[in-house]
């Protein structure tokens, strides 16, 4: 997604440093995120994702160390403009999967922080931190972009908040769906897609957006919409981490396809 909104503002495709750090760092907090996060879940309940985690965890620790250090290597490559930002980002990551606070908390053990958190950390990585490095975005088009990210992500995540309502009530966490149920958050869900794609026409009119990018972004829109309306606890784990997440790769996908028409 850091890729795309450098084809989008700068017609390239070219990786870049950030690309790096972003690719790595994601991988090592993710691997790190399983391995802590196994030990939050009830022993007797381990099951799907967690029980192959489970037997792969010393793999799943190499992969945490080996992504950390390369993406430290690509993080002494970024220019120093972006770190105000960067930081800021990178250290509520590491505070999300890390059990710093009191009882061997995480941010992500906080009510209802998880999703917000998610969303404005990828918002700032994918969008409002390559915009700022491209130099060619006002303050108004940069906002826009920055939010459509911010929503297109939240409305993406809600789903995985449906599918870990078991986890999270086992460790007292609560979570949109827990408080509102499971239609009112697919409602919310569907808000937020809109709201992405009206921060989306505000590009096109600005004229950021060509029209096969803005059909594009709605293709984009609906498919996710759809998978989120379809969304349960009882879906296997591939949906998420295949269908839900894969929507950033389709997106993606699409305005190169859509490009070039």
């Amino acid at each position: 997604m850091a890729i795309q909104t450098q084809y989008l503002v700068e017609k390239t495709l070219i990786i870049k440093p950030l690309h790096g750090f972003i690719f790595f760092g994601t991988l090592s907090l993710y691997a790190a995120h399983r391995l802590i996060g196994l030990k939050k879940v009830d022993s007797d309940s381990i099951s799907g994702r967690f029980s192959i985690i489970k037997n792969l965890s010393a793999y799943v620790l190499v992969l945490a160390l080996s992504s950390c250090i390369i993406g430290l290597y690509f993080l002494i490559q970024l220019p120093l403009e972006i770190f105000p930002l960067l930081l800021p980002a990178a250290l509520a990551s590491a505070a999300y999967i890390l059990p710093f606070l009191k009882n061997q908390q995480r941010l992500r053990d906080i009510n209802y922080i998880k999703i917000f958190l998610i969303a404005i950390v990828w918002s700032i990585l994918t969008a409002l931190i390559p915009g700022m490095l491209s130099h060619k975005l006002d303050f108004w088009s940069l906002t826009a972009l920055s939010l459509e990210r911010f929503f297109f992500i939240f409305a993406i995540t809600l789903p995985f908040d449906i599918r870990d309502l078991k986890v999270d009530q086992q460790s007292s966490v609560k979570t949109i769906p827990a408080s509102i149920g499971i239609h009112k958050t697919k409602v919310m869900a569907g808000f937020m897609i809109l709201f992405m794609m009206i921060c989306a026409f505000w590009n096109f009119n600005s004229l950021l957006y060509s029209r096969p990018i803005i059909i594009a972004l709605a293709l984009s829109a609906l498919s996710s919409w759809i998978l989120i309306h379809y969304s349960n606890p009882k879906r296997p784990d591939y949906y998420y981490t295949g269908f839900m997440d894969g929507t950033m790769v389709f997106q993606f996908i699409l305005i190169i396809l859509f490009s070039y028409i």
